[in-house]
């Protein structure tokens, strides 16, 4: 999902699919460079933060600006970009 325009009604909607479908996995695509105080992190399972810069690259790329989060069971997040990297 993304939708940096009204992030409350993707939070609601990330809460709906949890609430109703408990085992798919949620993800929130974010331009921005910092992630919105108007979520609840803990309805996501992935979280892609940063704005797409063509001189860094996408997610496969080493020098890439984004980062790709997944929520740990204690609903803090790590940073799994470098799994992205081409070898």
């Amino acid at each position: 999902m993304g939708g940096d325009a009204d992030p409350k009604t993707v939070d609601n909607l990330a809460f709906y699919v949890k609430q109703h479908y408990p085992t798919l996995k949620t993800g929130w695509y974010t331009g921005r460079t910092a992630i919105s105080p108007d979520i609840h992190k803990e309805y996501f399972d992935y979280i892609k933060v940063g704005p797409y810069l063509r001189h860094l690259g996408a997610l496969n790329s080493p020098k890439t600006n984004q980062r790709m989060l997944r929520r740990r069971p204690d609903n803090s997040f790590e940073d799994i970009t470098s799994r992205f990297w081409n070898k």
